[in-house]
């Protein structure tokens, strides 16, 4: 069983203690938690690529697209 833990703190912010993996999110190919520099550079290394993990939008071949969709959700995954 995985839970979830969020304290509010007025002061410092938000601060959430995961127990389990890394919350998915779309555009997080290496499932590190958060939508970073690592996941552009394997879109980059499997440019044009057809049915690979680096294709975000779904459209078949890892390219231009699949950036743009990685760089609007870019950030920690919330869940």
């Amino acid at each position: 069983m995985f839970w979830i833990t969020t304290w509010i703190y007025p002061t410092i912010g938000t601060i959430t203690i995961f127990n389990g993996p890394p919350p998915n999110c779309e555009g997080d190919i290496d499932s590190d938690g958060q939508v970073g520099l690592s996941d552009v550079l394997i879109i980059l290394s499997e440019w044009g690529c057809s049915d690979c993990i680096s294709d975000v939008d779904g459209n078949g071949t890892t390219g231009f697209d699949d950036v743009i969709s990685v760089l609007a959700v870019w950030g920690p995954c919330t869940g």
